[in-house]
């Protein structure tokens, strides 16, 4: 039975004994079978789930079902998969590339539930909603890097490479860092600023315009404070 080592140069030549070895034949054959099966399954799920979201009515139902139509395949691909390899596990055939797959694609669907939960619970402006994909692909890739074991080798790949501004030396690392957090903050800004946005609209002591205009200048404030605590945190002056 062939184990997958956490170092990515192992790894990749776990890959070609997963190629040269006839007993993980078997195991490649499986996931094209769990593929075939899930993928035309989940678009008949999908459809099922998003032709009842036209019921107003029941808004929570509603974003339930839009929520688990975009995690149906990840899903019931994971569950495929699981079974596999249990049935593996069972007949002492080697399981670890069914195994990776499973847990993988169950993290997916697990981060684009919890993306998509918090969209619409929170229900940001438009262009943030746009940002859930992007937010859920690195938070997977992320997850993905460190179940593997390659997310530290792949930190120190972007330390390397570097340049150096004056007296300060400044890395890829550094950069997506910085991107990042300032990301976080200002999400989080944003979200708040709704927030503050959807009470504000609802004071009827003030006029219409006074609270368009407060609206506007508290949200601007925030994404100002924010990236402010933001290079706080990264220790930029």
């Amino acid at each position: 039975m062939i184990e997958v080592s956490p170092s990515p140069r192992l790894a990749l030549s776990d890959v070609t004994a997963y190629i040269s070895d006839p007993s993980q034949l078997w195991g490649l054959i499986a996931l094209v079978v769990c593929l075939a099966i899930t993928w035309p399954l989940a678009g008949v799920l999908q459809r099922a789930l998003l032709s009842r979201t036209s019921d107003v009515s029941r808004p929570p139902r509603t974003e339930f079902r839009q929520t688990l139509a975009r995690v149906v395949f990840p899903g019931l691909f994971a569950i495929a998969t699981g079974v596999c390899v249990a049935a593996f596990s069972l007949s002492g055939w080697p399981a670890q590339l069914l195994r990776t797959a499973a847990v993988l694609v169950g993290a997916l669907a697990v981060v684009q539930f919890a993306i998509y939960s918090l969209t619409h619970a929170l229900k940001p402006a438009p262009t943030l909603a746009a940002l859930e994909r992007v937010i859920a692909a690195l938070v997977w890739t992320i997850t993905a890097l460190a179940f593997l074991g390659w997310l530290h080798p792949v930190l120190q790949a972007l330390e390397a490479m570097s340049i150096t501004i004056g007296a300060r030396r400044f890395s890829l690392l550094d950069g997506a860092r910085t991107t990042l957090t300032l990301l976080g903050f200002i999400l989080a800004a944003a979200y708040l600023g709704r927030v503050v946005e959807r009470r504000l609209m609802r004071a009827v002591q003030f006029s219409a315009g006074m609270r368009i205009g407060l609206a506007k200048t508290l949200k601007l404030a925030l994404l100002v404070l924010s990236a402010l605590i933001a290079f706080n945190v990264l220790g930029v002056d």
